[in-house]
């Protein structure tokens, strides 16, 4: 998907070495070790399905939402594409900020409880929704994340038009949502190239955290800040053979 900006609370070392990094977290508690997530692609919260004016939307796990796609295919004959339906945050051009990216996942989280863990790609959670119009047609949809992006994807293919206005119908319903309090890490390739992004709401606060190779921001910069950039080199590649190892 085109657009897609890499997520700003998180510091890579060639951001680093380029100018520095500064941690603009809403608000971070930083410790030494990062948090585990608990979730998996089989894990769905029995919640009760969510009506509007015109669709039923059901949480469902990542092999409906493919069962699905494949029908559709085999009706319609024709490769399916997969595109943005419809985008969360709408006030900025590249995307929201933090604080919105957290407060929307804590909506979704009332509707559809525990997303999914992607695991293999590189969006920060996904959650596979089934929308039911009201003639029994059916069409599925991803709420999911990658950076700051927030956005409900789905099929965009001649007569299956409902898919859109289904996104839509769904986009307004989570606007919409109260925030649910939650604690989140994120893993995909992030988790596989050293990296973890930490999104929680708790007690009215959004708050996120990111780690490379296991180390806060702060504990990078203060790194950085007291070496030389060949110093600073060869002790990030040092922490990111200490990570790998402890992950075997």
């Amino acid at each position: 998907m085109t657009g897609r900006i890499i997520f700003a609370s998180v510091c890579t070392a060639v951001m680093l070495l380029a100018a520095g990094c500064s941690n603009n977290d809403i608000s971070s508690e930083q410790s030494s070790e990062p948090l585990i997530s608990e979730s998996s692609a089989s894990e769905i919260r029995e919640l009760a399905p969510v009506s509007t004016d015109n669709f039923t939307f059901t949480a469902v796990t990542q092999a409906d939402y493919n069962e699905q796609l494949e029908k559709i295919q085999e009706e319609k004959g024709d490769v399916i594409i997969l595109g943005n339906l419809e985008r969360l945050c709408t006030e900025h051009e590249y995307g929201c900020d933090d604080e919105e990216c957290i407060e929307f996942l804590g909506r979704e989280w009332t509707l559809f409880g525990t997303p999914v863990d992607p695991g293999n790609n590189e969006d920060l959670f996904s959650y596979f929704i089934s929308a039911e119009a009201k003639d029994g047609r059916k069409c599925c949809l991803a709420v999911c994340q990658y950076s700051n992006l927030p956005s409900i994807d789905g099929p965009v293919i001649e007569g299956y038009e409902m898919c859109a206005d289904a996104a839509k119908e769904l986009a307004e319903l989570i606007r919409n949502t109260e925030i649910s309090e939650f604690e989140w890490v994120g893993n995909g390739t992030y988790s596989e190239n050293g990296m973890e992004i930490i999104y929680s709401y708790k007690g009215g606060k959004a708050l996120v955290e990111s780690y490379l190779y296991g180390l806060s921001n702060d504990e990078i910069e203060e790194k950085f800040s007291s070496m030389s950039e060949e110093k600073f080199n060869e002790w990030l590649e040092k922490q990111a053979e200490i990570y790998y190892e402890s992950k075997k």
